[in-house]
């Protein structure tokens, strides 16, 4: 098992160059950096091989996470934005990374509280498991999930605001971009989805400025997810170009 501590994960600078990658059999796959802010333009939890094993679609880039544990807030996110500044700082919360098998997983430390996340993909499906599940804690612990959405072709970036629209579900939301299909959804096991469409601009991708390439992106947000975790207990949202039940 590979494992990084605070040493490394708390260094914005070296957490970003760690990379983790999951895939899913098809052509599509999940990545990032163990720092949580996506540095490349093909950096993102939901990238979708519409006609395998080629035509990889970028859905999903990330999710920004905001835990209140005993009334206080924490970002759990990372971004990095095209004037330098990087905010949120969730990197700081992070104790430890670890692969576990082929599996990223993030511990934070909230407090008292150790909070997990791990990322995996359906074997054969375009669709992305994002887990959280309250290992240790002396009362529950609420999350406020963004999710941060696109539908680009994984070799460009998006620019400007354009149009999408969004159909809530009862578990979830259903997004489209007008003219481009497929629609994909997210959804979570339970808690709930407040819409509120809004566009968030400017995330920098350090490693495509390096390379002398466009390195600025504009995000849609469709809204958010309000969930509570009990000591022990799991949830996970589901990210999903698949039709029919994920």
């Amino acid at each position: 098992m590979i494992e990084l501590g605070r040493e490394t994960c708390g260094d914005f600078g070296e957490a970003c160059r760690r990379e983790w990658l999951v895939t899913n059999g098809l052509g599509g796959f999940a990545s990032g950096t163990v720092a949580l802010a996506n540095t490349r333009r093909y950096h993102g939890l939901l990238v979708a091989a519409l006609k395998p094993p080629v035509a990889r679609t970028l859905m999903v880039a990330r999710l920004d996470v905001l835990a209140r544990y005993r009334d206080l807030p924490y970002e759990l996110g990372s971004n990095e934005y095209a004037d330098g500044t990087v905010h949120p700082r969730g990197y700081v919360h992070v104790e430890s990374f670890a692969l576990e098998g082929r599996i990223p997983t993030w511990r934070f430390a909230l407090a008292d509280a150790l909070l997990e996340q791990r990322i995996f993909m359906a074997q054969g499906s375009n669709t992305t498991y994002v887990e959280f599940r309250l290992a240790r804690a002396a009362e529950p612990i609420s999350l406020e999930v963004r999710p941060l959405c696109a539908h680009r072709d994984y070799h460009s970036q998006q620019r400007g605001q354009r149009d999408f629209s969004i159909e809530s579900l009862g578990s979830g939301v259903r997004v489209a971009a007008v003219g481009s299909d497929p629609a994909y959804r997210i959804l979570a096991e339970r808690g709930e989805f407040h819409a509120a469409p809004d566009w968030y601009w400017n995330f920098r991708h350090r490693v495509e400025a390096e390379r002398g390439l466009d390195a600025v992106e504009d995000l849609f947000v469709p809204g958010r997810f309000t969930l509570t975790l009990a000591p022990g207990e799991s949830v996970a949202l589901v990210l999903t170009a698949e039709e029919g039940t994920v």
